[in-house]
């Protein structure tokens, strides 16, 4: 596999810079979000989620947006619980 010269490294990390700020929507993450997603994870242990997840699926409902997930797990969890999800190919169970 080839290696990213060092320019090009830049020029990609530029590219991603620009389109996160474009299109990205930043969330901030509350002390009450935490507290909620523990007790996600002590509430509802059969969801099988691990703690980024529920943190995640806690803000996106806070937030009332959309979560965007690879993981067959945290989509399923966020059916189960209402949060809107898209499934972007369903590649893994972890």
């Amino acid at each position: 596999m080839n290696d990213l010269a060092a320019t090009q490294a830049r020029d990609v990390k530029d590219q991603f810079d620009n389109d996160m700020a474009a299109s990205a929507h930043w969330l901030s993450l509350t002390g009450e979000d935490l507290k909620s997603a523990a007790s996600l994870l002590l509430e509802e242990p059969e969801l099988g989620l691990r703690a980024g997840d529920a943190v995640h699926i806690v803000v996106a409902h806070r937030s009332n947006c959309t979560l965007c997930t690879l993981d067959r797990v945290l989509g399923r969890a966020c059916r189960t619980l209402g949060v809107e999800v898209v499934d972007l190919g369903l590649l893994s169970d972890v």
